[in-house]
């Protein structure tokens, strides 16, 4: 006798669940067409590759520079600004990278602002509250330039890899990186001038989670629904509510594959998804084009969560009718 499950529970032991995967959902998806097919004893369904993610575009943006006299210079000896100024003009200094240029237009907005209290010169003071103002208005394309250089392009739209073991996904490092860079935002109450931007910079670089979690919903999204509509298609019935050995055998692989493998991957998934959106969404809602890019992955991921949510209906109608339970490693059977 199979004892009564409760499906909402299952979805929620699945998706809480901490497995080891050793494959990737990729290849545990096909292995789960194939084996359904060879129950069934039919060609399985076609599935239709994936497309890579689609590029992020970028903003044309020009940074009108400030021009400072020799004598306006001069008078500005005894302040920090003096030294931030005379490193900018150097040849390093001219060639800065997104992130390094908004760190120095962070720190020479500090500058000013402290030069501006501590001078005496009321043609100084003036001089000096004019170039505040022009600095201020152009930090928001500097931050611009920052959220579209290829660090962060690259950790939400280039990746070959999927969601698979906890160990691996670095979500702890990655939040906190994206956490980092909104203290960093122009529109920050206490914007931080420390050195750590390109640590977190390269920490999303490197792990792409983001880019991860994008393509194993795209994934699923392209071989959840033909599966589903080819299932559909094979007239699976239980005479009486008895189930014939081949509906037995076919709930075997839907829980040895998609319980037991895939619905935790989709799970942690899902998990990353929720922590990880609002925060790129807030960091992007400066950028229109990356978030216009982001308005589409959130849409595609409504589409996978129906391609999942239509799945699991499938079988549960199937099994209801059967009188059976799922057959996953943590179900108990007697």
């Amino acid at each position: 006798m199979t004892l009564p499950l409760k499906w909402p529970l299952l979805l929620t032991v699945c998706m809480l669940c901490g497995c080891a995967f050793e494959q990737n959902i990729e290849d545990i998806s096909d292995q789960y067409r194939q084996r359904l097919a060879n129950v069934l004893d039919v060609p399985g369904p076609q599935y239709e590759m994936a497309p890579p993610l689609p590029g992020l575009d970028k903003l044309s943006l020009s940074h009108p520079g400030l021009d400072i006299s020799i004598r306006d210079f001069y008078q500005m000896r005894d302040c920090r600004i003096y030294t931030l100024v005379a490193e900018r003009n150097t040849s390093l200094g001219k060639i800065q990278a997104a992130s390094q240029r908004y760190l120095y237009e962070l720190d020479l907005l500090q500058a000013l602002q402290e030069c501006r209290k501590t001078t005496d010169t009321l043609s100084l003071q003036i001089q000096l509250d004019n170039w505040l103002q022009h600095k201020q208005s152009a930090l928001e394309q500097h931050w611009q330039q920052l959220l579209q250089s290829d660090e962060i392009q690259q950790s939400l739209s280039r990746n070959l890899g999927y969601i698979g073991d906890t160990t691996t996904d670095h979500l702890s490092e990655t939040r906190q990186s994206l956490q980092y860079l909104l203290s960093i935002h122009p529109a920050s109450p206490e914007r931080l001038r420390n050195t750590q931007l390109e640590s977190h910079l390269q920490q999303l670089k490197q792990t792409r989670l983001m880019a991860r979690v994008f393509r194993t919903q795209r994934l699923l999204l392209y071989h959840l629904p033909p599966l589903t509509h080819w299932l559909e298609q094979q007239s699976l019935k239980c005479s009486g509510g008895k189930p014939s050995k081949q509906v037995e055998y076919l709930r075997n692989v839907f829980g040895l594959f998609f319980i037991d493998q895939i619905q935790p991957l989709a799970g942690r998934t899902n998990d990353i998804y929720y922590q990880l959106m609002p925060l790129w969404q807030s960091l992007l809602s400066a950028h229109p084009p990356m978030s216009a890019w982001l308005t589409e992955r959130e849409a595609e991921f409504q589409q996978y969560r129906q391609a999942l949510s239509q799945h699991i209906q499938f079988w549960q109608r199937l099994l209801e009718q059967c009188n059976l339970a799922p057959a996953g490693a943590n179900q108990t059977q007697t």
